[in-house]
Order: structure tokens, then sequence, then C-alpha cells
């Protein structure tokens, strides 16, 4: 855990995660099998979208995720696959 701001490095998710974490240009979310991945949406703290991806490009298990434009601030992640749904959380600095 990081000590100045109480957020893991890697946020695991039930099979996946998202790195590196705190991110200031891109995050990325990296699944454990050959799941689908049908939409990522991009929460801020008040639980308002503000970023969805539908069937976004995958590399390896991988979807690569722009958010230079978000404010700063912590953010949700949820990702709809064809294994299910998965959430998790980052920092954008």
């Amino acid at each position: 855990m990081n000590a100045v701001t109480g957020i893991n490095d890697i946020h695991k998710l039930n099979g996946g995660v998202v790195y590196p974490n705190p991110s200031t240009d891109f995050i990325t979310y990296s699944c454990k099998g050959n799941y689908n991945i049908q939409e990522v949406r991009i929460m801020d703290i008040t639980g308002k979208t503000v970023k969805i991806l539908q069937n976004p490009e995958t590399r390896a298990y991988q979807v690569k995720i722009d958010i230079s434009s978000l404010d700063k601030g912590m953010y949700f992640i949820l990702v709809k696959s064809a294994g299910g749904f998965e959430s998790g959380k980052f920092l954008k600095a």
C-alpha cells in the first residue's frame, strides 16, 4: 500500500487488475481470461458516469483507457464482459 495515497499500486478485481494506480494519463484493465469485454464504464465518486467504452479494442486480454481528460480524484471502473461484471477503483493524480 502506498502510504501517501492509501491506494494499492495494483487494485485487484475479481478476475483482473487496473494499473498503474494512481495514474495521470492512461490506465490498463487486464483480465485473466479470454473474456469478450463488451463495455467499460468509468464513474466519479458521486456515481456519475464520466466515460463509456463500448466494445473496446482488447490486446492480449488488456484494455488501455485514456483518462487524461478526467479531473484529479477517485474513480470507479465497471467492466461488463461475457463472464459478468467486475468493478474496482483507481486514483487520477
